[in-house]
């Protein structure tokens, strides 16, 4: 996962990882760092929607094991939502039924 920290990585490796992370079961120890890459790319001013979608996918599938990490990700998506593209709008919306 440290591979993802680099800079400069391009966006392709960052999506097709994330695509990947939302359908396996992350072991409690990596769940904290991938929590951590997730919210940054959330934040990310350049990162691409589906960078961010997969990211928003991701998070919901850790939120069933932490759900304290729920009013931080509610913070941002809703500080996000009203500049979001479709694609983005469509996946914060269901995150935030699950956060409640």
């Amino acid at each position: 996962m440290d591979f993802l920290n680099k800079p400069g990585i391009h966006h392709a490796v960052k999506r097709n990882t994330l695509r990947l992370l939302q359908y396996i079961e992350l072991p409690k120890r990596l769940q904290g760092r991938v929590a951590d890459l997730c919210f940054q790319y959330l934040q990310g001013k350049g990162e691409p929607i589906a960078v961010k979608a997969f990211s928003l996918t991701v998070l919901q599938r850790i939120l069933e094991e932490q759900p304290e990490l729920g009013s931080e990700l509610k913070i941002i998506i809703e500080d996000q939502l009203a500049y979001a593209s479709p694609a983005f709008r469509s996946r914060a919306m269901k995150v935030l039924k699950v956060i409640g």
